[in-house]
């Protein structure tokens, strides 16, 4: 094998064939309903009434043994929480929320839908009993009505005696420690840091370092690992230090190994070293990340001691190694090459060999004060080398981890563009910065998980690992305050994303004796590639458009028009998930909207749910109507308008003689639906009425007031179509062209509508709506 990667074409070859293997378009999930059955264990997370129905839906969390919780949509009596369940199949993911750009395709990578709940009706269940969840092996079996539990026991400290654990058993027993942290925030972290579970984590913290760019922290995966190995080098420095003169190995000939891999001590530090590094693969969750991360530094500190290796004074290639690991995990599994996960991993592993040492040495050039410190200041100063030296080296390694950082998120620009969406400008700043504390909450956390309950410095070590993690979360806080933090990106074609990262990298590995001129037309080349993905491609409303989205029960509605880009009608649902990740946001930024007009009718979850995701990423600029929900802690303005009861005119984003007329109505100052607002939009002649939930005494106050008149282009019915004694006499007073109406089934109103002749398109069995309207030609004089 060294022989072969002594060849000067194969590194070329290998590199060839793995980049197309990366740059390779990644297909769209197949979502199928699965034909095992699923077991594990039962969490409830919340009960809910199916609208229209005496039904009970339990949204529930399944976590098999040594897997990832699941979430789960059960009709019927839900199971106790830790009692293991088994689901028959077929098991298939609920309906997700879809906008009229659903049955198109807005890029080639999609990103996969493992979120979405399951459907499963009480049929389907079957219970084990407590914590009687059947091993990973027993997935394709017939679920088990009885038999021994492997889960840990009560205590925490491991399994019972007399079993044969499993590391899944270990694992869920290395999680009880973790609840003894009585800070939420602590314990969620070091669930995830530590042990690779993002489940405890407390609602919106995962979103925090999604919108700082800091969301790579919490899944464990190659930087962890490395952080590791870090942490464990010192006290096996110290071991073969201590070899020498303490134990007496080396003044020994009999004890004593040959020069090239060293004594007895090394040998057990370095077999040591590897085995807490690959015991880490179980305990974390077996991720392919971790596993790659694992391997590869175990069998980099086990080279130097294997037999045979003392005369091997070659540094091998790190792109020949890069390309022959991605074309062997390749060739052992064909279907990698579809994962997200391993074009990820293996995207910035490249991009931090061929751009950390160029843009390390950039920064060191443009940001000389990140580097070593001189003895000797500006005013002949002599600085003492006690506090010198290690901030120099702090700021050397700040330079390098953020040289490294921007490498990385470079490379896998071309992947996370299309795929997520979004970015976030000050990422590789923030992940440079929280790398130190990471460091430590490892260190604390893994320390505080293997001591046990009556170890004194268990105490100690859960205070230390606490303040760490609330300064971690405080500092994010801070960075996400900071404008752009996400920035959307809008949709862009990947050929011409690879052309751009790929321009940028050549430019950083040009030799210094190539051609300038070849140097300056690819800058060239480079900068209009750049303008081309930067610059706005969408184009602006030319006419007054209308979108209700398909989001079950609840209301999801977009209006824009020339002086208006974009103004949301409510955003939630009770039972369609990705409301505002799979619906709303690639409308937002197909049409390349920056921020939003926010109109709340009220703040029931089927009207809000969405709101705090959808505004952090396109902050509102105007939010009228309901106060906004709880959990929302940015995009909010500063102000807020609303009004008791009547109608109240909103200011216009642009004001002029085109700009639409946007009004607020409100029947009766109260909370719940009969106080919810409607919302009349007039542009050019044409009327819209988009009413809220309010269909007794709050429609009925505001009929009475004269306030709803038509003639109407488009109504959108109250309540989501459901029968209401004021039916009648709000068409009547509107008139309207088109009814329509946002529900999960088929409105029970679609009978009337059609006696009475009136069109009318409805969510649930239409899918998403969309309604363009030109200008109203004027009447002809004397008509």
């Amino acid at each position: 094998m060294l022989a072969l990667l002594r060849q000067p074409a194969l590194p070329h070859c290998l590199g060839l064939a793995a980049l197309v293997l990366l740059a390779a378009p990644r297909r769209a999930p197949q979502q199928s309903p699965a034909t095992e059955p699923l077991s594990g264990l039962w969490e409830t997370l919340g009960t809910r009434s199916r609208p229209g129905r005496k039904e009970l839906i339990t949204r529930g969390s399944l976590t098999p043994p040594g897997g990832r919780p699941r979430p789960v949509d059960l009709s019927g009596q839900p199971p106790r929480n830790g009692e293991a369940v088994a689901l028959l199949p077929p098991l298939a993911a609920s309906r997700p929320a879809r906008s009229h750009l659903g049955g198109q395709d807005p890029g080639l990578h999609q990103p996969t839908r493992g979120h979405l709940p399951l459907r499963v009706p009480a049929a389907q269940l079957r219970r084990l009993g407590p914590g009687s969840a059947p091993r990973s092996s027993d997935q394709g079996a017939a679920p088990r009505t009885s038999g021994r539990p492997s889960a840990p026991d009560a205590s925490g400290q491991g399994p019972a005696p007399g079993r044969n654990p499993g590391p899944g058993a270990w694992r869920r027993a290395l999680l009880r420690r973790v609840e003894r942290l009585a800070d939420p925030v602590a314990r969620g972290l070091a669930a995830a840091l530590c042990l690779g579970d993002r489940s405890h984590l407390p609602r919106g913290l995962a979103d925090l370092f999604t919108r700082t760019g800091t969301r790579h922290l919490l899944a464990v995966s190659g930087l962890h690992v490395g952080l590791m190995v870090l942490l464990l080098a010192l006290p096996a420095r110290l071991l073969r230090r201590g070899s020498r003169g303490r134990w007496g190995l080396s003044s020994h000939r009999g004890l004593s190994a040959p020069a090239g891999n060293g004594g007895p001590a090394r040998h057990l530090a370095s077999f040591l070293r590897a085995s807490l590094i690959l015991a880490l693969i179980p305990l974390t969750g077996g991720a392919p990340p971790v596993r790659r991360a694992a391997l590869v530094l175990a069998l980099a500190g086990l080279a130097p001691i294997l037999p045979g290796s003392s005369g091997l004074r070659r540094r091998p290639d790190a792109l020949s190694l890069w390309s022959l690991a991605l074309l062997w995990e390749v060739l052992a599994n064909p279907l990698a090459f579809d994962s997200l996960s391993l074009k990820l991993s293996y995207s910035a592993t490249l991009g931090l060999i061929l751009g950390a040492g160029p843009l390390d040495r950039l920064l060191a050039r443009r940001l000389p004060f990140l580097g070593p410190i001189a003895p000797i200041g500006p005013l002949a100063d002599v600085r003492r080398s006690c506090w010198r030296v290690p901030l120099g080296l702090l700021l050397r390694g700040l330079r390098g981890s953020l040289a490294a950082s921007l490498a990385a998120v470079g490379a896998t620009l071309p992947l996370t563009w299309p795929t997520f969406g979004e970015w976030s400008p000050v990422g590789p700043a923030a992940t440079c910065l929280a790398l130190v504390p990471v460091a430590l909450m490892l260190a604390s956390g893994w320390l505080f998980i293997a001591a046990g309950e009556a170890n004194p410095l268990a105490e100690a070590l859960g205070a230390a690992f606490t303040a760490l993690s609330r300064f971690l979360v405080t500092s994010l806080e801070l960075w996400d305050r900071l404008p752009g933090t996400p920035t959307p990106l809008p949709p862009r074609p990947v050929p011409l994303l690879w052309l751009a990262v790929t321009a940028v990298f050549i430019l950083l590995r040009w030799p210094g004796g190539r051609s300038a001129a070849g140097r300056r037309h690819l800058a060239r080349a480079a900068a209009l590639a750049w303008g081309l993905l930067l610059l706005p491609w969408a184009a602006g409303p030319r006419g007054l458009e209308v979108y209700a989205l398909d989001v079950g029960h609840g209301t999801a509605v977009l209006v824009r028009a020339p002086g208006e880009p974009a103004c949301l009608v409510d955003a939630g649902s009770r039972d369609r998930p990705g409301v505002a990740r799979e619906a709303l946001a690639p409308l937002l930024r197909s049409w390349e909207v920056r921020e939003l007009t926010v109109i709340l009718t009220h703040g029931d979850l089927d009207h809000a749910g969405a709101l705090p995701w959808l505004v952090a990423r396109f902050p509102a600029r105007l939010w009228a109507g309901a106060p906004p929900p709880p959990g929302m802690t940015s995009g909010f303005p500063d102000e807020r308008l609303d009004l008791v009861r009547g109608r109240c005119g909103l200011p216009a984003r642009r004001p002029g003689p085109q700009a639409p007329a946007l009004v607020l109505l409100r029947g009766l100052d109260q909370t719940g639906n009969e106080g919810s607002r409607s919302l009349e939009v007039a542009w050019e002649g044409r009327r819209l009425l988009l009413t809220g939930d309010a269909e007794g005494a709050g429609l009925a106050a505001q009929l009475r007031a004269g306030w709803l008149t038509g003639p109407l282009d488009l109504l959108l019915l109250p309540h989501h179509g459901s029968e209401t004694p004021h039916f009648g006499p709000l068409l009547t007073a509107t008139d309207p062209t088109l009814v329509w109406i946002s529900e999960s089934g088929t409105p029970h109103l679609g009978t009337e509508l059609d006696r009475r002749r009136l069109p009318w398109r409805a969510t649930g069995p239409d899918g998403p709506l969309a309604l363009f309207l030109g200008p109203r030609a004027p009447l002809p004089d004397g008509g």
